[in-house]
């Protein structure tokens, strides 16, 4: 999934990522994608947003690293982020920790 929408970084947040997580609570992503054509990253972005949702069977919120401006949000979060998927070019093998998540 993260390889056919481009995802460069995708890493839980809130209280999935803390522990805190309840039935009721919703999965909070953070992604970061890689470099994309001009008009393709909605087409990413929402595309992935859709298949987590399918595949959690539960609400999703999905945030874009680079569409952070609040410092204050930004390190709030810097805590409680737990990597899901990450490489650090198209050269380096994926780490994938949520099988659910596919990493092809």
């Amino acid at each position: 999934m993260c390889r056919r929408y481009s995802v460069r970084r995708l890493e839980l947040l809130g209280s999935a990522a803390s522990g805190r997580f309840a039935e009721i609570s919703d999965d909070d992503f953070l992604v970061e994608f890689l470099p994309l054509p001009e008009g393709k990253r909605a087409d990413a972005y929402s595309g992935l947003l859709e298949d987590l949702r399918a595949l959690l069977e539960r609400r999703v919120d999905l945030v874009v690293e680079s569409a952070i401006r609040n410092q204050v949000f930004r390190e709030a979060i810097a805590e409680e982020r737990t990597l899901v998927y990450g490489r650090q070019d198209s050269q380096t093998a994926p780490l994938c920790r949520a099988a659910e998540l596919r990493c092809d």
